[in-house]
């Protein structure tokens, strides 16, 4: 049954009707949910070194993960007080399920961890922007910080959690209570008590003691068998320190407040979190994943409100940070563009074309695309965000496209035999955006909803542009072409030159292919410099282009002839392009104290650089977190209306002059502009380095020193240091060493435990067992009355107590300072190690010191171990991206030798890809851009858009070929080109108008780069479309009279 156009546009509007009302319930977001196959566990051990931090946490929590499932490769980082295992899966692994079997194994092991370890904090890769927390609430109360977490945890945190949407909520800030029994350390060792000896007296009195098995004397449930017995203290009973033996002096007890004092108090912070320089508790509120944060920011900030009213008196509640702010003004901001875009196509049609109709038409079209592909969105579960606007937006020029090409062919030829040609040049866009799918999952992660958008949109496109457009067609009644081509003297007299040039072109078809290579250019810059190969193309490569002659005086100039734009672009864009995420304006400002400093030193020190930022009102917000005393931060947000401006900038340069003021401590500011440092010498820049790999770490150590002392005997090398990580994540830190002494150890029949034992209890804290405090666990700390008083000059000439002879320490051991402290560095299980040295001598000479340094170590090192050369790669997935290239030139020859039914036009075809390539090129050299994701949007989408004004021509000509056999193919060329030019310039101009708005103000990142980049790549496509298609393009020869009347006679 056929549909009537009536029925076709009632059909349409009911749809349309659909879509716009999920249009709300779609998820927005300012970034992709998108996340990576990885996961990344953190922990940390106040104060553990990295040896210990490995042995005793990292390497336990590897052996449990490794055998996970779908895992590819595991790695890990153990440094000072704190560690990171990274987990890399398969592509198409179930992430949260590993992360759920993750979580399985932590709390399996987690009890078997060191005292004092924290619990493991999974999180999730993520591939664009941070997780940042949808609303932060600060909670003021006249009551300890504990207890106003208690209460949130208790009564506000469950209500919130059950909002729809939510993912989860933190509350942060309170500084758990503890007791601290200070002892001294004098009453001690007048009373020979140790610190042993009170551990013990508070484990009996506190802890559980294992009494022995009991019998039962009866069957118990059905069961039979023996229990255990253990003594506990009752938890409800309030502590009664003064009643805790803990020794006997003679005939007294002595009791624990005797020798001790007990402070109930805020443990010493471990780490400080503070928000816009305020100590508060605060609660953090995330948003779960495809949710729109804009709505559920609304529902949260009214529950909110309502449960005000049941605070305690006195307690206060405000909202501190509302990330959906900056989103409303982003997608504000880009929804603006995307109108401003849309007016400007709009008016370009209306002034081309006069027909009120014509535009009504269009309007219409866009219109019905958009709203059915909401519901495609809902359905596809496609999140609303920067990547996935600007897919929507890149569509609305193609939207246009198909339509106007259908209602030009319609007003000419009353038919929809154009078709054909729009599927082509759509389902090669097509072929061109599901390579994306095919990327690295950090970019897939990144472009999945861009390339999904554009892809329902196209398609969705086709079925308006054959069903919506022929039915509302008729009904405006807009008549045949407005302006007679054949019959304008301007489009005569440019025909005519235009076909001269044709034949001419198409005699010195040579000339016009070696204008094209070296437009394009040849990767002769690519080739290197010798081939190390015995073979015979090895030699003669190496005589000719590896020769001297060669490489010393006619290289440059090879490159430069030869090298075309695809040399300018490879060589000064590529090479240096670095992907960014269009995060909002933020300044990092990173600060960290010499070795030995304590977290409350630098905390000092980052207090005054917040006090010099409160002055600022054009600052959001800025957050601090200050984690140790190498690792303080400070993230700087501005206010909407400061955000673009050149605010940001004056603001790093007045943080950089305020840290040259602040003495002590070592700066670091980032973010806008060119960053500072203030760190003097360490550095590592400009040292070459070799890798050493190995199963033990000890081992692998010794054999890095060994090699150390080996290439210092080499006059040229004047430093070498043994490093843990790459360059960046060297630490440079420093420790004391004691050196005992063995032998007068041994003359006095002590070891070195003798001695360290005695100075813990002197300077070490340590823990007991819990009490209760109002029915709450508290930690109970035991600490030396001179923890902060002993000093280097204290160890060395006061006497020591051991074995109730006094001696000085001084006589038994030494103290230096010496380099240590190397993060750990593991992948797959393999110890990873680094020797960097700084060698004096041209690179021929370092290359043959490298080489004999590797050979040695080599040598020296069992199976298992090896050193090899260390070099950084930036781009090592440079020849996948050629790949993909080829992939989609592959796709679209196919998909056009399909639907054309020849092999040798889509050659033609695609021959224009690489003329629009090379407009892409010259627009990232000449304007220095960086080409990031937007860039690689551009790269892949331009290989689609290039393609479709010589599908729209091509169409039109083999249709002419078969209804006029007889006529001479450039002449039916000439004919199909007069059809179609307008259609093909309206929609080149219509897409590149629509990408104005995006390359007006600042350079956002992907934004800029990609209409940049199309833009640059469709306005060379012109050119193409001109010289080259017909150039190139195969012309059958026409049939003779003879030849019509044998073919008519067959058709018969």
């Amino acid at each position: 049954m056929r549909l009537s156009s009536f029925s076709i546009i009632i059909i349409f509007v009911a749809l349309m009707l659909v879509g716009a009302a999920l249009l709300p319930r779609l998820g927005i977001r300012l970034y992709p949910s998108a996340t990576l196959p990885s996961l990344t566990i953190s922990f940390s051990w106040p104060d553990a070194p990295a040896i210990n931090m490995e042995r005793e946490v990292t390497s336990r929590i590897e052996g449990a993960l490794s055998t996970l499932r779908d895992i590819e490769n595991i790695s890990s980082v153990s440094s000072y007080s704190s560690g990171r295992v990274e987990l890399e899966f398969k592509k198409n692994a179930d992430i949260e399920l590993a992360r759920f079997e993750t979580a399985s194994q932590l709390r399996r092991i987690y009890p078997d961890l060191p005292e004092g370890v924290s619990f493991p904090v999974i999180s999730v890769g993520r591939a664009v922007g941070r997780q940042n927390p949808l609303l932060i609430y600060t909670f003021v109360a006249p009551s300890p910080g504990s207890v106003i977490e208690k209460y949130l945890e208790r009564n506000i945190i469950p209500l919130l959690s059950n909002v729809n949407g939510v993912e989860r909520i933190n509350a942060y800030g309170a500084t758990p209570m503890e007791y601290r029994i200070v002892y001294d350390t004098e009453k001690l060792r007048s009373r020979n008590i140790t610190v042993e000896d009170l551990q013990r007296a508070l484990q009996s009195h506190f802890g559980h003691i294992y009494l022995g098995m009991e019998y039962l004397s009866q069957h118990h449930r059905g069961h039979k068998g023996k229990l255990p017995v253990t003594l506990l203290a009752n938890p409800y009973d309030k502590p009664d320190w003064q009643n805790i033996p803990v020794g006997k002096a003679g005939q007294r007890i002595i009791f624990l407040t005797d020798i001790a004092e007990i402070r109930y108090q805020e443990q010493d912070p471990a780490r400080y979190y503070r928000f816009n320089g305020q100590n508060t508790i605060g609660m953090r509120i995330y948003a779960g994943e495809r949710e729109n944060q804009v709505r559920l920011a609304a529902t949260v900030r009214k529950k909110v409100n309502e449960l005000q009213t049941s605070l305690p008196e006195g307690w206060t509640v405000r909202i501190a940070y509302d990330d959906t702010q900056h989103i409303r003004n982003d997608l504000r901001r880009v929804g603006l563009r995307m109108l401003f875009s849309f007016s400007i196509l709009m008016l370009f049609v209306i002034l081309v074309t006069r027909k009120p109709g014509y535009l009504f038409l269009i309007l219409a079209t866009i219109t019905a695309n958009l709203l059915l592909a909401v519901s495609w969105y809902y359905f596809l579960g496609i999140e609303m965000h920067l990547y996935s606007l600007a897919g929507i937006t890149v569509s609305f020029g193609i939207i246009i496209d198909n339509g106007i090409v259908m209602i030009e062919h319609m007003r000419r030829h009353k038919n929809k035999k154009v078709f054909l040609a729009i599927l082509a040049a759509t389902l090669t866009t097509v072929g061109c955006l599901s390579v994306i799918f095919l990327l690295e999952p950090v970019q897939q992660a990144q472009l999945q909803d861009f390339a999904a958008v554009v892809l329902v949109n196209l398609l969705l496109s086709l079925v308006v542009a054959w069903f919506f457009v022929p039915a509302v067609f008729p009904r405006l009644k807009m008549g045949g072409a407005g302006v007679d081509i054949k019959n304008s003297r301007r489009t005569i007299r440019f025909s005519r030159v235009y076909f001269r040039g044709l034949v001419l072109a198409r005699r010195f078809r040579w000339l016009m292919l070696i204008v094209f290579i070296l437009g394009f250019g040849l990767p002769v810059h690519r080739l290197p410099a010798f081939i190390d190969d015995d073979s015979l193309g090895a030699r003669m490569y190496n005589a000719t282009i590896g020769s001297g002659f060669y490489q010393s005086r006619m290289k440059n100039t090879a490159e430069k002839v030869l090298g075309g734009s695809f040399r300018l672009f490879s060589q000064y864009v590529f090479e240096r392009s670095y992907f960014t995420d269009p995060e909002r304006t933020a300044i990092n400002v990173r600060g960290r104290m010499p070795d030995g400093a304590t977290v409350h030193q630098l905390n000092e020190v980052i207090l005054q650089m917040e006090h010099f930022l409160s002055q600022f009102r054009e600052i959001e917000q800025f957050e601090t977190r200050v984690l140790s005393p190498q690792n303080g931060t400070i993230r700087i947000l501005f206010k909407p209306e400061y955000d673009r401006g050149a605010f940001p900038l004056y603001l790093q340069n007045q943080i950089i002059r305020k840290a040259i003021s602040i003495g002590g401590a070592e700066w670091w500011v980032s973010g806008v502009g060119r960053g500072f440092s203030n760190v003097m010498g360490g550095s590592s820049t400009g040292m070459n380095r070799v890798l050493l790999e190995g199963y033990n770490y000890d081992h692998l150590y010794r054999y890095a020193e060994i090699l150390q002392q080996r290439a210092l005997e080499n006059p040229r090398i004047i430093e070498a240091e043994i490093q843990g990580g790459e360059v960046w994540a060297a630490t440079g830190r420093l420790e004391f060493f004691l050196n005992f002494d063995r032998e007068r150890l041994a003359l006095h029949e002590l070891s070195p435990g003798d001695i360290y034992r005695p100075l813990t209890a002197l300077v070490m804290e340590s823990r007991a067992p819990r009490v209760y405090h109002q029915y709450s666990p508290v930690t109970v700390q035991l600490r030396p009355d001179l923890h902060h008083n002993y000093t280097l000059w204290d160890m060395a000439h006061i006497p020591l107590t051991i074995r109730n002879v006094a001696y000085k320490t001084g006589e038994f051991l030494s103290m230096e300072k010496r380099p240590s402290g190397n993060n750990i560095h593991k992948i797959n299980q393999q110890y990873r190690l680094f020797l960097a040295y700084r060698f004096l001598g041209p690179p021929a000479l370092e290359q043959r010191a490298r080489e004999a340094l590797i050979q040695d170590g080599n040598e020296i090192m069992p199976m298992g171990f090896r050193v090899s050369e260390h070099r950084f790669v930036w781009r090592t997935d440079e020849s996948r991206q050629y790949f993909l290239i080829l992939l989609v030139i592959v796709i679209i020859y196919f998909i056009c030798a399909i639907l054309l039914e020849s092999l040798l036009q889509p050659l033609a075809i695609i021959g224009l890809i690489p003329v629009s390539f090379i407009g892409l090129f010259l627009t990232f050299y000449i304007f220095g851009l960086n080409f990031d994701q937007g860039g690689l949007a551009a790269f892949i989408l331009l290989s689609g858009l290039a393609v479709n004004a010589g599908l729209y021509i091509l169409n039109d000509y083999n249709n002419f070929l078969k209804k006029l056999p007889g006529r001479e193919p450039l002449r039916l060329y000439m004919k199909a080109f007069q059809y179609k030019i307008m259609p093909v310039m309206l929609t080149v101009f219509s897409t590149l108008i629509g990408l104005i708005p995006f390359v007006i103000g600042q350079k956002e990142a992907f934004w800029y780069a990609f209409a940049a980049g199309t833009m640059g790549g469709l306005a060379f496509s012109l050119p193409g479309i001109f010289i080259f298609f017909p150039v190139f393009i195969k012309m059958r020869k026409p049939k003779t009279e003879m030849e019509m009347q044998a073919s008519s006679t067959v058709r018969k």
